[in-house]
């Protein structure tokens, strides 16, 4: 049946329009087949292995692992708090002197001038008698290096002590202070020693599991009194 167009064309005398003619919709591609997935392998034990002992071994092994990273994050806490240990103490040593600065400032602001003289003149004696005495210590102590050479590896730890407590308003011998500095050293190679001990234990009871080893027995090899004796008189010619 012609359309409305069509019979207007004809009426009108003008050629009919051509039909529009709808170009084919492309055709869908073909979904690429979807590739199977791998199944994994599982790896088979080598030849008399056990995989029951393989498997024991790397329990262990994960066992070790852990014990190793737990040791590394406590010596770091450790590090960690030794460090701010220090950093406190000192911020309450430098706020000390300065509060002990001020109240001097503020006590001598006071003071007559006569008797600020005084002090001031004291001090100076005290500390003039202070640096005589620490001058002798350190000859005397010094002096211990040619008969006992090793003493001076802890030089620079002895008087970085002293001063330390001389700032402090101390004053121990430079003696005093090795001595201090050996038993500290003393006690932390003491403390590793035993660390290290028990965890070669430990490391030792986790590759060898929960099984004992059994004692032996050396009450068997004893001999008696009279065993020894017939021994004895064996090779003689009576």
């Amino acid at each position: 049946m012609p359309t409305e167009e069509e019979l207007n064309a004809l009426l009108n005398g003008t050629p009919a329009p051509e039909p529009e003619i709808q170009d084919p919709e492309p055709e869908a591609e073909p979904e690429a087949a979807e590739e199977p997935e791998e199944t994994p392998q599982v790896e088979e034990p080598e030849d008399g292995a056990d995989p029951t002992v393989e498997a024991a071994r790397s329990r262990r092994e994960v066992r070790l692992d852990k014990l190793a990273n737990e040791k590394k994050l406590a010596e770091a806490e450790a590090q960690f708090a030794r460090e701010n240990a220090e950093r406190y103490r000192r911020e309450a040593e430098e706020a000390r002197r300065n509060a002990e600065a001020l109240r001097q400032r503020d006590y001598e602001a006071n003071l007559d001038p006569q008797e600020l003289r005084m002090q001031q003149l004291e001090r100076l004696a005290r500390d003039s008698h202070m640096a005589s005495l620490d001058a002798a210590d350190r000859s005397a102590f010094a002096s211990t290096f040619v008969t006992e050479p090793w003493r001076s590896a802890y030089a620079d730890k002895v008087e970085a002590e002293v001063q330390k407590a001389r700032a402090n308003g101390q004053m121990p011998s430079r003696e005093a202070v090795l001595t201090f500095l050996l038993g500290q050293e003393y006690r932390t190679q003491l403390a590793k020693s035993q660390k290290a001990r028990k965890e070669s234990v430990e490391t030792v009871r986790a590759q060898r599991g929960k099984g004992t080893t059994p004692k032996s027995d050396a009450s068997g090899s004893k001999k008696t009194e009279a065993q020894r004796r017939e021994e004895r008189l064996a090779n003689l010619n009576i």
